[in-house]
């Protein structure tokens, strides 16, 4: 691979799709809200915040989004296994 080139995308194996979403569920959440939703796709496992699940007393969204990141650190957890490439592209859902 040539230096600045982008890296192929590989798929994401449909067999490992539960496990890996089963492993990142298991993430602590702020008064165990689990303020998380999965959207999976060919090459991504999406991780959005639910924002129905923010706690009226987490007006700013802080506690959810932390809760958000132990989830996504739990997704990738697995991916970091030799032979599995694992990326993450914060951005907003279609």
């Amino acid at each position: 691979m040539s230096e600045g080139a982008a890296p192929r995308a590989v798929p994401v194996p449909a067999d490992q799709v539960d496990f890996l979403i089963a492993t990142a569920a298991r993430a602590p959440s702020v008064h165990n809200t689990q303020p998380w939703r999965f959207r999976v796709g060919e090459f991504a496992i999406e991780l959005y915040a639910d924002m129905g699940r923010k706690l009226r007393t987490d007006p700013l969204g802080r506690e959810m989004l932390i809760s958000c990141g132990a989830a996504l650190f739990g997704l990738r957890l697995p991916g970091s296994l030799p032979g599995s490439s694992t990326t993450h592209s914060p951005k907003a859902p279609h």
